[in-house]
């Protein structure tokens, strides 16, 4: 039988199998605030440059944090029995490849749900909050003001959407393990025939290609349950895709001028002025509401003093800038 597929019924599939994987993991709202804990340098980067840092997924201080989430996904692929003759069989043949080339597309920024120290953590977690916080005195406070879409944006050409860190492993393996299965039950609805010629080879590549940036992005929010205590929330950005699109790669390349690189690469995340008339080029507004320092010993006044100051010029004086209690 000749090979027939509807691409985009497939994409509309995943998708829709794949948000019910992350609301099922995610239960309950984002909380209307969100806290980044920060260094002197980098709360005055964010003030200086009105935009949060999002981080490539291949450069974050952990790096084991993104390849554990991808051996878990190879993992299960293994384990499943499948007609490597099918378009399932070779969409999951190409994942690993893909998910090799997702990650360097795909960025994340750190945020926390609650302010301070959680009250229940162990000793050892406890331990490792102390030594997280010492060289992140400051806290900017962000309105989220939406459950899924946030309000720092990258570009017209991103995709933005808050995650929750799962830290347990067990769901860890089982939302992999649904997403899988809903690769294969797609594929089978979704696609006829043998996979045969460049046409069907083309099509695999832009199934496996939707396949693995869906499990990218899900695995950007898994943690080791050591770090349970953080309660963190992230923004994973990463090229918006055209579901079914002819051209694939203009995608990415419509997403590279978004892309900065340093020390380490990054993609800048701002909020922009809302005015009655569209302008393509908005301008960026300081999106936090607060600032909450942890300074105890009060060693901190000059950098206070400096941060207050730029606050000023800026024109938020409206800003406060908060002495907490960790």
């Amino acid at each position: 039988m000749p090979f027939n597929s509807f691409p985009l019924a497939f994409a509309l599939d995943i998708t829709s199998n794949v948000s019910s994987v992350r609301q099922s993991l995610q239960p309950s709202l984002c909380p209307p605030v969100l806290y980044h804990s920060t260094s002197f340098r980098g709360i005055t980067g964010i003030i200086d440059a009105r935009a949060l840092w999002g981080t490539c997924v291949d450069e974050l201080e952990d790096k084991t944090e993104i390849q554990h989430g991808v051996e878990m996904i190879e993992a299960e692929i293994r384990r499943r029995r499948f007609d490597r003759k099918s378009i399932a069989g070779r969409v999951l043949r190409l994942a690993p490849e893909f998910l090799s080339e997702r990650r360097r597309w795909t960025f994340v920024a750190c945020f926390r749900g609650t302010l301070g120290r959680p009250t229940d953590a162990d000793p050892a977690a406890a331990t490792k909050c102390v030594e997280w916080e010492r060289d992140r005195p400051y806290c900017a406070e962000f309105e989220t003001l939406s459950a899924w879409e946030p309000r720092l944006r990258s570009g017209m050409h991103a995709d933005q959407q808050y995650h929750r860190v799962v830290y347990d492993t067990d769901l860890q393996r089982a939302a992999i393990a649904r997403i899988i299965t809903a690769t294969i039950d797609c594929s089978a609805k979704n696609c006829t025939g043998s996979l045969e010629g460049p046409w069907g080879e083309s099509l695999a590549k832009n199934h496996a290609r939707i396949v693995a940036q869906s499990l990218i992005d899900m695995i950007s929010g898994f943690k080791s349950p050591a770090y349970g205590w953080e309660d963190e929330w992230r923004i994973v950005c990463r090229p918006r895709f055209t579901y079914a699109g002819s051209a694939p790669d203009l995608e990415d390349e419509n997403f590279r001028p978004y892309i900065k690189s340093g020390s380490l690469r990054y993609v800048e995340l701002a909020a922009h002025e809302q005015g009655p008339i569209f302008s393509a080029f908005p301008t960026r507004v300081l999106a936090f509401r607060a600032i909450h320092v942890s300074d105890p010993g009060n060693r901190l006044v000059s950098e206070r003093q400096r941060i207050r100051s730029m606050l000023d010029t800026s024109g938020r004086s409206d800003i406060s800038l908060q002495s907490y209690a960790r």
